[in-house]
């Protein structure tokens, strides 16, 4: 992981707006909205938010408030993550994601705030396998995270939380 210089970061600021807006305009999640862009030679080729599948309600609880210790392998989340949406908007614009650059942000209250530690592994694996390198604001800066990396560090994340429960 780096973070990103004075003009890169402004760069990324550009694409953390649209991610904003397209998570403030669709994202049906009661904790927390995540937006979403893909970008590929500086052209945004995909877009995604956190919402349950097309015709779907908006939860009325959250599932993961509810059930608290889930078996291992389960997802207990009805949305569709913003970073799963977003390539599957891009796979079926383009076909090809190698070398591009994925923008996530997230949304609390209607605001932007800084993510913490990469930690859903089943984003970051989508993100490996299309060699997509993954940029989100934390508290430090702007955070560039490299395919492998980003993966990496989500398992090393999970496995931590479940080392705590012990």
């Amino acid at each position: 992981m780096r973070f990103l210089g004075e003009k890169e970061s402004e760069k990324a600021w550009e694409y953390f707006d649209a991610a904003s807006e397209i998570a403030k305009e669709n994202a049906k999640c009661l904790k927390s909205q995540r937006g979403v862009v893909i970008v590929k030679n500086g052209v945004i080729i995909g877009k995604g938010y956190n919402a349950p599948p097309k015709d779907e309600p908006t939860c009325e609880y959250c599932l993961r408030d509810k059930f608290k210790n889930m078996p291992l392998g389960t997802e207990p989340c009805r949305a569709i993550h913003a970073e799963e949406r977003a390539i599957i908007d891009a796979l079926k614009k383009t076909g090809n994601l190698e070398g591009a650059i994925m923008c996530h942000i997230k949304i609390k209250l209607g605001e932007i705030v800084p993510s913490t530690v990469p930690s859903c592994t089943i984003c970051s694996k989508l993100v490996a396998e299309e060699g997509m390198k993954f940029v989100m604001w934390t508290k430090e800066g702007v955070a560039l995270y490299e395919p492998k990396e980003f993966n990496e560090l989500s398992f090393g994340y999970v496995q931590k939380q479940l080392n705590n429960k012990k």
